[in-house]
């Protein structure tokens, strides 16, 4: 990216106009810096000249805002707020009040990654983290192997036929802080959020294709016209013959979601015949036995996937949830009431915890403390 490209990008986030592909490409640019260290001079100029011209552009389309209840804050508005200085990177706030409770860098609380177990059939467990780029096991006549990027993929040998054991099941499990991504057998791929799991066959039968889900991941199905793919994720079964679709089924939330983007599919309930056939932009909902059908933006439900917290409306429990899962911590409440307080914002989930807890704060409403791995809440 060239100085004159960067400054472009920071202007359209802080304006709110920028588009997915801008923000993601802001915090490519971002999340490759942090890890190489190495400022473009060249390309990008003086750091502290091109801070300053970063920060007055920011400035132009930030506006100040009195009394605020909701925090909505536009992704790159955590890129918007990026300041360049002394060749280093990192995330402040405008205020025209500095807060002295101020959340201090939590440099002992990591972001998630892509860390995830893998058990074969026979039980062994490969931790996917630690495991080379490469062949990581074969089973069935299929080699499982590992991409420089982190992607486990699943291959048929193309000279071996395939041993038809249908007891031949592998689990991959993400843990609190942790994201994979996974092609399965038939060439369809899964992104699993943090704190999920996914079980599926190494070979998937002549006649289906079934997985089953725990927590949250994102499909993209291959077509088949022949065999359907079925997930089965908490309380309701998603039936779909090739499309694009995102399934929240969390043990410890209250709704299991299917959110659909591409394709159609069909949700069944476990409980009872009802069911529902979903056009894309649609989201079937199961609280308790009961399935509702609402119109999303599915942006926001696949927010996780691209990399965002997006947060609309949203009861602050919810929101803790996924920062517990995604960061490794634990949180706790000392005034139940706030647990129904609604706040909207969107963010990278690659900062750090205490950028987003300071966001969350200027409303005002919540107080945020950080005791170890442990976050506490209060209306103090």
């Amino acid at each position: 990216m060239t100085r004159e490209e960067l400054l472009q990008l920071t202007e359209k986030i802080s304006s709110a106009k920028a588009t997915t592909a801008e923000i993601a490409l802001y915090n490519q640019w971002y999340n490759q810096y942090q890890e190489d260290q190495k400022w473009e001079i060249n390309t990008m100029g003086d750091p502290n000249e091109l801070e300053v011209l970063m920060l007055e552009r920011i400035r132009s389309e930030i506006r100040p805002v009195k009394k605020i209840r909701k925090l909505y804050t536009r992704i790159a508005a955590a890129a918007a707020i990026l300041i360049i200085f002394g060749g280093g990177l990192y995330f402040t706030r405008f205020s025209d009040n500095q807060d002295p409770d101020h959340i201090p860098y939590a440099a002992h609380i990591q972001t998630g990654g892509n860390k995830a177990i893998l058990t074969l059939s026979n039980g062994k467990k490969i931790m996917l983290d630690d495991a080379g780029a490469g062949e990581v096991a074969k089973e069935s006549g299929i080699t499982i192997s590992k991409s420089a990027n982190g992607q486990i993929t699943y291959t048929a040998a193309k000279t071996t036929a395939l041993q038809t054991d249908k007891t031949a099941f592998n689990t991959i499990e993400t843990p609190m802080g942790g994201q994979y991504r996974i092609l399965l057998p038939d060439g369809t791929s899964v992104w699993l959020n943090a704190a999920s799991s996914l079980t599926f066959p190494v070979i998937f039968s002549n006649t289906e294709r079934s997985v089953k889900l725990s927590g949250e991941g994102y499909f993209e199905v291959a077509k088949d016209k022949i065999k359907p793919f079925r997930v089965q994720g908490g309380n309701q079964q998603v039936e779909v013959l090739g499309t694009h679709f995102n399934i929240s089924s969390y043990a410890d939330e209250p709704q299991t979601k299917t959110t659909l983007l591409e394709g159609s599919v069909r949700v069944n309930s476990d409980f009872t015949e009802t069911h529902a056939i979903l056009k894309p932009g649609e989201q079937a909902a199961f609280i308790g036995k009961q399935l509702l059908v609402y119109h999303v933006n599915t942006e926001e439900a696949v927010a996780w996937k691209n990399g965002y917290f997006n947060f609309n409306d949203e009861p602050l429990e919810g929101i803790m949830l996924k920062v517990a899962r995604w960061y490794n911590v634990t949180v706790s409440f000392e005034d139940n009431e706030l647990r129904r307080e609604k706040y909207g914002a969107v963010t990278t989930r690659f900062d750090n915890v205490s950028a987003l807890l300071n966001k969350l704060q200027q409303t005002g409403t919540a107080r945020f403390k950080i005791d170890g791995k442990r976050i506490i809440i209060t209306n103090k």
